[in-house]
């Protein structure tokens, strides 16, 4: 780990300190961080840091590296009438294959082995002012140019489309065996539900589902503005496709391994065309955990109303749409 201070002055009343920190080979062990080390190879943050007399910022002419990865973020806190917090990140046009090889080793291991094609480029933009605390700014561009995934890591998102066998993962404990296809007697083609049930799910937790691409950034905003009005984790922003992507394919860890995973994932399922939304759905409808020990909604129509679920009336799925598990934060 290294240290470097290159300047330290005064101007104009505003302190400017620049300089820049380094990491080699750094190991991080934590479990809210991953459940393995965590290796960062190689690390560099050229930093511009100016402080007044209300305010602090990083400029936006300072850099962050992690191995091939380059960005540029712009951090302020400014403390006068208003408290307003400031982010953004800026990643210019890089190589995808480029971007998945210096992942840290360890944090995403289910990228680890994969193959892609193409460019992209990234801007976030999040600001808050605590008066005005419903006016919060958040803006996520991703902009690809020919992105495509050749060869997937441990994740493997195209089975998805065929049948396999679902294991859920509660507090680190396997549950039993569900097996996602034909073969099962309770499995549910989405054509074989109620009208009734797709409508009111969809209602209740996912209203865009069949056209937004992964994320909703209203949803992001609404949640980021509740967290920091209650100072914790009550209201959270996942999708179906996000739920999906947690269940099949990583685990209920709150871990920041998890969550990164679990957004990246999300986007190349989604904007891969993988499956179809129509299959998603499907899935979604056959594993989810309606009650302890109830999984997908065959079991939890017999298991409420001793009925099939082509069968269920629409108070009955209202019903159905209101006990679905609602992660909060994580």
């Amino acid at each position: 780990i290294h240290f470097n201070l290159e300047n330290l002055a005064m101007d104009n009343g505003q302190l400017h300190i620049d300089g820049y920190s380094s990491i080699d080979n750094l190991f991080v062990n934590n479990p809210k961080i991953a459940s393995k080390d965590v290796i960062i190879k190689n690390a560099r943050f050229d930093y511009r840091w100016i402080v007044g007399k209300r305010f602090i910022a990083l400029d936006s002419t300072s850099i962050m590296k992690l191995n091939s990865i380059e960005c540029k973020p712009y951090v302020s806190y400014t403390n006068d009438e208003d408290k307003i917090y400031a982010f953004k990140l800026n990643i210019p046009k890089m190589k995808a294959q480029d971007f998945i090889s210096s992942l840290p080793t360890g944090l995403f291991r289910h990228f680890e082995g994969m193959e892609a094609q193409g460019n992209f480029s990234y801007t976030l933009n999040f600001k808050y002012n605590n008066h005005k605390p419903n006016n919060v700014v958040f803006e996520s561009t991703l902009k690809p140019e020919g992105l495509k995934i050749t060869k997937y890591g441990e994740a493997d998102l195209n089975k998805i489309n065929g049948p396999f066998t679902y294991r859920a993962i509660d507090k680190g404990v396997l549950q039993r065996p569900i097996y996602v296809g034909s073969g099962n007697g309770n499995y549910t083609p989405l054509t074989n539900m109620s009208p009734y049930l797709t409508k009111c799910v969809l209602t209740s937790e996912d209203p865009s589902f069949m056209t937004h691409r992964g994320f909703i950034n209203a949803a992001f905003k609404e949640s980021i503005t509740k967290n920091i009005k209650t100072k914790k984790f009550t209201r959270g922003a996942s999708t179906i496709s996000m739920q999906l992507v947690k269940n099949v394919f990583l685990t209920r860890e709150k871990t920041l391994s998890r969550k990164l995973e679990e957004i990246l994932l999300v986007y190349v399922l989604e904007n891969n065309r993988i499956a179809s939304k129509q299959r998603m759905l499907e899935v979604y409808f056959n594993i989810i955990e309606w009650g302890p020990n109830v999984y997908g909604i065959a079991e939890a129509s017999q298991f409420y109303f001793q009925k099939k679920p082509w069968d269920l009336n629409i108070n009955q799925c209202l019903f159905l749409a209101q006990i679905i598990p609602n992660p909060k934060g994580f």
